[in-house]
């Protein structure tokens, strides 16, 4: 139960703040960018995270004293709607965030851009 606290905890804590602060900045794996998400987009991606985690509990036998029957049910509830809740936040690649990039550049620039200026 430990690790799985250690692991979510510091997680599910980053997430928060950021939300809090009104800015969840994901950094992505390789080279710049990342994601920002705020707003609703943030808390729901707070929310999917610790829906998660509590099926992980519910199947630790943490939480809740249930028949395997029950319990078995209520984790892969659970699972599924904090995965759903996953795909429901969209976030803004941070080239759009960016102050640099201008609607100036997007005017002049012909490649193709994931920013989308009305």
């Amino acid at each position: 139960m430990l690790v799985i606290l250690g692991v979510f905890g510091p997680l599910i804590g980053y997430c928060a703040y950021g939300a809090l602060t009104g800015s969840l900045y994901i950094p992505s794996r390789r080279g710049p960018g990342g994601a920002y998400f705020t707003g609703l987009n943030a808390w729901l991606f707070v929310l999917s995270l610790s829906v998660i985690l509590l099926a992980i509990l519910i199947r630790e036998r943490v939480l809740g004293h249930m028949s395997d029957r029950a319990r078995t049910a209520t984790e892969l509830i659970l699972l599924f709607l904090g995965v759903g809740l996953l795909f429901v936040p969209r976030g803004q690649h941070t080239e759009c965030a960016s102050k640099s990039y201008s609607r100036e550049v997007a005017a002049t620039n012909p490649a193709p851009s994931p920013c989308r200026y009305p």
